[in-house]
C-alpha cells in the first residue's frame, strides 16, 4: 500500500516502490550489498530526484497508458 497528498502521489510513490524492489532484488542476488544510502541522505536527495513536476510527468504517462487500452 501506498500513501500520498493526492492519487497521482499515491499512484507513483507505488510504481517507484515496486521498481526499487526489482532493483535490489537483482541487487541482491549478484552478492552481499556493501553499500547503503545513509537515511538522511535519502531524505535529502527526495525532493530533488522526484519533484512534483517527475511526479505529476509520471502520472500523466500512467494515465495516457490506461486510457490507451479502454
Amino acid at each position: 500500500m501506498a500513501v500520498g497528498v493526492d492519487a497521482a502521489h499515491a499512484v507513483m510513490t507505488a510504481i517507484l516502490l515496486e521498481r526499487a524492489c526489482s532493483v535490489q532484488l537483482a541487487a541482491q542476488s549478484a552478492g552481499e550489498v556493501r553499500h547503503w544510502t545513509s537515511d538522511e541522505e535519502s531524505l535529502e536527495k527526495a525532493p530533488i530526484c522526484w519533484a512534483p513536476s517527475q511526479i505529476e510527468a509520471g502520472w500523466q504517462y500512467w494515465v495516457r497508458r490506461a486510457t490507451a487500452y479502454r
